[in-house]
C-alpha cells in the first residue's frame, strides 16, 4: 500500500487474513482467497471486493463419484475456481470490469488463456 497498490490480494490462507483486515482498516480494497472471505473474515467486509475461491464441494463430490466407480487415483489434482460475489460493493464494480472478468473466466474455462499449469482430471 505504501508503494501505491490499489488492491491487496490477501493470499496466504489464514495468514492472509491479517492483510485483509489491515488493508480495509487503511481504507483500501482487498481480495480474499480460498473461500468467500466475506463470510469467514467479517472484519474485512467493508472493503472486500471479492475472493478467489476453491470450489471444494464440486471437487469433493467428483472425488467420491470416482472412488465409487472404482477409478480413484491417489495424488494431487486441480479443481475448479470462481470469484465470490461482490456483496456490499456490487454497485461500485463498473460494467467494464465485470465484462473483462467474464471474458477472463471464459478464456480460462475454454483453455484460450494459458496459465502454464496443465489441467489434470482425477
Amino acid at each position: 500500500m505504501d508503494r501505491g497498490a490499489d488492491i491487496i490480494f490477501g493470499a496466504g490462507g489464514n495468514t492472509g487474513n491479517g492483510a485483509l483486515i489491515g488493508t480495509v482498516e487503511r481504507g483500501r480494497w482487498a481480495i480474499g482467497v480460498d473461500a468467500d472471505q466475506y463470510d469467514t473474515v467479517p472484519e474485512s467486509k467493508r472493503g472486500l471486493l471479492s475472493s478467489a475461491m476453491k470450489l471444494l464441494s464440486p471437487a469433493t463430490a467428483q472425488l467420491i463419484r470416482t472412488a465409487k466407480e472404482g477409478a480413484f487415483r491417489p495424488g494431487l489434482f486441480t479443481g475448479e475456481v470462481a470469484l465470490a460475489p461482490f456483496h456490499d460493493l456490487d454497485a461500485q464494480v463498473p460494467a467494464q470490469v465485470r465484462s473483462r472478468l467474464a471474458e477472463i473466466n471464459r478464456g480460462l474455462a475454454d483453455g484460450s488463456i494459458k496459465t502454464g499449469v496443465p489441467a489434470v482430471k482425477p
